[in-house]
């Protein structure tokens, strides 16, 4: 059973954190990657 997680940057939504039995994925929110100049959650998670 997966597990997500909603991560905020600077209380806008950013994308969502999964964990599966694979281990963990992370996925930006189509609307942040959308806006204007949106800034990366991690350097390993790059827009």
């Amino acid at each position: 059973m997966a597990r997500e997680a909603k991560i905020y940057f600077q209380d806008q939504l950013a994308g969502y954190l999964i964990e599966s039995d694979r281990g963990y994925t992370f996925h930006y929110d189509k609307a942040y990657i959308s806006a204007a100049d949106p800034k990366p959650i991690s350097l390993r998670f790059s827009i």
